[in-house]
């Protein structure tokens, strides 16, 4: 290698390599803050494009909801609709009852109310225990006692018994007069 002479040749090497160097580094620095900016823009359109697509899924969601609800409002509306209208054919059920247990009820003769009103008292007079109010006479002859094993005689008479003061109840209740 050939040194010059003169050492502005050398100055001018170094200057103008330098100067090459800091050219490199300038359009380096101008390329990165470049860079910089478009990727900026860049994550910034990214960014509102995501935040786009979020909102048009939640929105999907919330129509999805909004049909949901709209669906669950119309069964309920049809349940409402249906229970009332079980409610009202039950009523109108009871009332036909009512009526059909009225028209019965005036069928019944005062002759079958009669008896029914006489055994209801004695029974009543039985239950209360009222000794006083307890004639012999109106007491059947029914002896009160446990009715002995069945296949016995004493069952069978017992039976008898209770068979023959059935017998004389209903004919004293056939007997009474209207």
């Amino acid at each position: 290698m050939k040194y010059p002479v003169d050492g502005s040749l050398l100055e001018d090497k170094i200057a103008s390599t330098v100067h090459m160097v800091i050219e490199t580094a300038v359009e380096l620095g101008t390329s990165l803050a470049t860079l910089e900016r478009n990727t900026r823009g860049v994550f910034w359109w990214t960014s509102w494009a995501i935040t786009i697509v979020l909102g048009l899924f939640v929105l999907n969601l919330l129509v999805r909801v909004r049909t949901q609800l709209v669906e669950l409002n119309e069964y309920q509306s049809t349940f409402q609709r249906m229970w009332l209208e079980d409610r009202e054919h039950d009523e109108e059920l009871e009332r036909e009852r009512r009526k059909r247990d009225i028209k019965e009820g005036k069928r019944i003769s005062p002759a079958s109310v009669r008896p029914k009103a006489q055994l209801e008292n004695y029974v009543n007079r039985i239950l209360d225990e009222e000794e006083d109010s307890l004639d012999e006479d109106d007491l059947p002859d029914i002896p009160i006692r446990s009715p002995p094993q069945p296949g016995t005689r004493e069952y069978d008479e017992y039976l008898a018994a209770v068979r023959g003061q059935l017998r004389s109840l209903r004919t004293q209740l056939a007997e009474t007069p209207e």
